[in-house]
């Protein structure tokens, strides 16, 4: 499969009866992520409906900019997208975090990581030439107080949701 422009893409398989689908993200050479943990990252999130109500919004404005990539520790990749789904947060991929391995792979593949959200532990992995670093513990220099932080650092204020 050759995908003809950058985006996300749903990707089926067929072989012998036997089917499978998946998504992939394919960026443009001058693109770059922002890689969100789900445990930390968005982790207050999957509770409270402010906070998730919230993140959405924010998370949805940065994929205007900035493609998303999702991490996830201990959640499952199947419960993850469906939650991600359910609640509206921007479709994109949704990889097993494996210590800094993970960052090597993206990097091994031209990603260019442009901010990390997570917590201290996921922030602690990311190569230290990952200049935005947002986590929500709060013994943590990189610590912010909400996702309205984390948009403003980013966007500058300009959310454009306009």
């Amino acid at each position: 499969y050759h995908p003809d422009r950058p985006g996300v893409r749903t990707v089926t398989a067929v072989s012998e009866g036997e089917e499978g689908s998946g998504i992939i993200l394919v960026l443009a050479p001058e693109e770059s992520v922002i890689v969100i943990g789900i445990e930390g990252g968005l982790q207050k999130s999957l509770f409270p409906e402010e906070y998730r109500r919230i993140a959405q919004e924010v998370v949805g404005d940065l994929s205007r900019t900035y493609r998303v990539v999702y991490l996830t520790r201990w959640l499952g990749a199947g419960l993850v997208k469906d939650w991600l789904e359910k609640h509206q947060f921007p479709q994109s991929v949704v990889l097993r975090w494996r210590d800094e391995r993970v960052f090597k792979l993206m990097e091994n593949n031209g990603v260019r990581v442009e901010a990390v959200v997570g917590s201290a532990t996921l922030l602690g992995a990311a190569p230290d030439a990952i200049q935005h670093r947002f986590t929500f513990d709060e013994n943590s220099d990189a610590s912010v107080s909400g996702w309205e932080d984390i948009r403003k650092a980013l966007l500058g204020g300009n959310d454009k949701s306009d």
